[in-house]
């Protein structure tokens, strides 16, 4: 169950953004960047071990996705 997919919807990507930008994969002035999201997104699926999950740029499993929600604050400074 944890390897299923979710399509990264406007709400979803809204959550993600927040825990990117909490977390410190996003810079806290971050600008909207599509580029700099997805490349965010991808270094912690890296960072965390997951790249193996890490395949669509439209998808996130659900592993990942709780990886990120429990992630401490401030992990990448």
């Amino acid at each position: 169950m944890d390897e299923e997919k979710m399509p990264i919807d406007e709400v979803l990507r809204e959550e993600l953004l927040r825990h990117l930008i909490r977390t410190g994969y996003l810079p806290f002035h971050y600008g909207g960047n599509p580029e700099q999201f997805y490349r965010a997104l991808e270094r912690f699926h890296r960072d965390q071990g997951l790249e193996a999950l890490y395949s669509d740029r439209q998808w996130i499993t659900l592993k990942a996705l709780n990886v990120l929600r429990s992630l401490p604050d401030n992990i990448r400074n």
